[in-house]
Order: C-alpha cells, then sequence, then structure tokens
C-alpha cells in the first residue's frame, strides 16, 4: 500500500487513474505545385506548402485512484515552405537550379500537476515550462548531370544553406496556497 492507503491491482493489464488521460490532436496542410514550360529545354516550377499543427496531450501519471501527479503539453505550431526551381537540359547535360525558404514558428507548454501529493502538502507547486521556437532557412542550389558516353555520365552539385533559430523559453513553479493554512505561496518564474 503507498501512503494514502492504495494498494496497487495485481493485474498488470488493468491501471488505476483519476481523470483518464486525453489526446487532442488537430492538424492540416495544403501544397501547391505550378509548372511553367518556358520552352522544350526549360521548365519553371514552384512549390508552396503550409502546414499547421496543434496538440493538446494530458496524462495520469501516478498510476493510482488520487490525483498525486499529472502532466499536460500543448503546442501551437505553423511550418511555411517555398521552393523555386529551374530545370534545363542539352543533348548531353540535365541541370537545375532554385531556391528554397522555409519558416517554422510554435509556442509549447508543459507542466505538471501535484494536486492531492501528500508529500508536498505545504507547496501545492505546478513546475512546468513555457517556450517559443523560430526557425527560419533559406538556400541556394544547383545540379549538373552530363552524359560522358550513352553508358556513363557524372553529376556536381552544389548547395548553400543558412539558418536562423531563436528559443525562447520560461521555466515556472507556480505555487498556490497552502492547503493548510491557505496562505498564498510565491511564485518563481523566469528561469531558464
Amino acid at each position: 500500500a503507498d501512503y494514502n492507503g492504495f494498494v496497487p491491482n495485481s493485474d498488470p493489464h488493468k491501471a488505476s487513474v483519476s481523470p483518464g488521460g486525453s489526446l487532442d490532436k488537430e492538424s492540416y496542410g495544403v501544397t501547391g505545385t505550378l509548372t511553367y514550360e518556358i520552352n522544350d529545354d526549360l521548365t519553371l516550377t514552384s512549390i508552396t506548402n503550409y502546414q499547421d499543427n496543434k496538440k493538446f496531450y494530458f496524462e495520469d501519471s501516478d498510476g493510482s485512484p488520487f490525483r498525486q501527479g499529472e502532466f499536460f503539453s500543448d503546442q501551437d505550431a505553423q511550418t511555411f515552405g517555398q521552393e523555386i526551381r529551374l530545370n534545363g537540359s542539352t543533348d548531353r547535360t540535365n541541370w537545375v537550379a532554385g531556391a528554397y525558404y522555409l519558416d517554422l514558428s510554435g509556442d509549447y507548454l508543459s507542466a505538471f500537476f501535484f494536486p492531492d501529493f501528500v508529500a508536498f502538502a505545504n507547496i501545492t507547486a505546478l513546475p512546468g515550462s513555457n517556450f517559443k521556437q523560430d526557425t527560419k532557412s533559406w538556400a541556394l542550389f544547383g545540379q549538373v548531370d552530363y552524359e560522358l558516353t550513352d553508358a556513363l555520365s557524372v553529376t556536381a552539385g552544389v548547395r548553400y544553406t543558412e539558418d536562423k533559430k531563436d528559443f525562447d523559453i520560461t521555466g515556472f513553479c507556480d505555487s498556490g496556497p497552502n492547503p493548510a493554512t491557505g496562505v498564498a505561496l510565491p511564485v518563481i518564474t523566469g528561469f531558464g
């Protein structure tokens, strides 16, 4: 038995939870491709992509009917990508040149609850973190395939990529009132 007097079920396929967990996900995306044949040897292609992802996750982590340990996370992220490329060919050569851009941003939150945990009777704590991540990336690329013979060809390519990533995190430990005295406890925030 634990300190609350709870005796776990001996069946490994049964669990005691309070409350039950949940997972709520919502994702959508759209991709568009436009192709324009400039002439018989040149083709211009544009590929545009947008995605939006939201997720909320909650779990009862302690494995008992008491609310001793709970975890949740929340995310809201968007992605935009754009590629433009030009393909060409001659009698013995195929080549491609292009540019790519990516913009990814997301807001994320995660925290733990210990509402009925006796060991935290003097501090009803809510430790967690809130962070934002932004990524911007662009690239230039090119590739040439040259046929030396009908059975042998050589390929050369180059790509330059530049990334910028920003990451901002705030850790926190929000404390509610002391259950025994009702006195509000301090909120600690801003570390991390």
